[in-house]
């Protein structure tokens, strides 16, 4: 397969990569140019998103080629990158509904560009994958079904600084509906009920799902690899984080102590 070097990742240039997008969805996109806008400029999901995770997506592909003789859609690649959290800035309030409206604009957009069948498949499936973690805590969830649409999920996950999502989950959704933080009753066996259709038990359930992907929930394994050497250091971070955020809300010695063992056997089953 064709392998696009280094040099040539880290010579993309985002504002020239911005103005081709911003002039390709106007065209595709007629009578949304309000919301074409938001997401153009956005310095946290918006473009800039997209432009790091087509980078990273790159220096994937980049990795690959080292050792497998695959053929890529670049193109496919790139639209992924640009599409998949569009749907967030083409509605009123967010809604799990931003990934079928990242579907629906992109169907609009592949029929003005006259995309070929094989890349919108391999963009339309990939959309919904890229938010996808496990079977175990996505039962129904969409799995990539592409290595390109794998690519992309896996260089979204690594845009992020898990850390802070530790306080969003509990602050931003947590607190909210009166959860309780941490319940030494639950048992290990109570806690695996747990998924995202199932939000059963505390909201340290979900604080765990943080950590919770790991190299063996991603099909190629040099992908896996990447991920691992990416997220184990900032897995422990998350983890001191977790501990740091109980002794704040108040939580006894025991029950800290409990946590302590549970992010332990949690991290033996679900993060290796």
């Amino acid at each position: 397969m064709y392998s696009i070097s280094i040099d040539e990742i880290n010579s993309f240039d985002k504002t020239e990569l911005k103005s081709k997008w911003a002039e390709l969805l106007k065209i595709s996109l007629i009578g949304k140019e309000s919301a074409i806008s938001r997401f153009i400029n956005d310095e946290d999901k918006g473009f800039l998103h997209s432009f790091k995770v087509y980078k990273k997506a790159l220096e994937c592909v980049h990795g690959i080629a080292q050792t497998d003789d695959v053929h890529l859609d670049y193109d496919a690649i790139e639209q992924l990158s640009v599409f998949h959290d569009i749907g967030k800035f083409f509605q009123d309030l967010p809604t799990w509904e931003n990934l079928k409206i990242s579907q629906d604009l992109y169907r609009e957009f592949s029929k003005a560009q006259n995309v070929t069948n094989s890349t919108t498949t391999k963009v339309f499936e990939g959309i919904p994958a890229t938010d996808f973690y496990c079977r175990r805590l996505e039962p129904s969830g969409t799995s990539p079904q592409s290595l390109e649409a794998e690519i992309v999920r896996v260089s979204d996950k690594m845009q992020d600084n898990l850390v802070p999502k530790v306080d969003r989950y509990w602050f931003e959704y947590g607190v909210p509906r009166n959860a309780t933080f941490f319940d030494p009753s639950l048992t290990f066996a109570d806690r695996e009920k747990f998924s995202f259709e199932n939000f059963c038990g505390d909201q340290m359930n979900l604080i765990l799902t943080i950590i919770s992907l790991r190299p063996q929930d991603i099909s190629h394994p040099l992908l896996g690899r990447m991920y691992e050497e990416w997220s184990t250091p900032m897995k422990d971070q998350v983890v001191n984080r977790i501990l740091a955020l109980a002794s704040e809300l108040g939580e006894s010695s025991e029950n800290i102590c409990q946590i302590q063992a549970l992010i332990i056997d949690y991290r033996d089953r679900y993060s290796c």
